[in-house]
């Protein structure tokens, strides 16, 4: 039972990931570490 809950977090930790690594190549960055400094 823990072992697949393990391996299922560790598919949706994944998912995330990729989701705001897709975000953060659409959103203009230079903008938003500018604002940030």
């Amino acid at each position: 039972m823990v072992e697949g809950f393990d391996i299922s977090r560790q598919r949706q930790d994944i998912k995330e990931e990729a989701y705001w690594r897709a975000c953060w190549s659409t959103l203009p960055v230079d903008t938003l570490l500018r604002r940030r400094h």
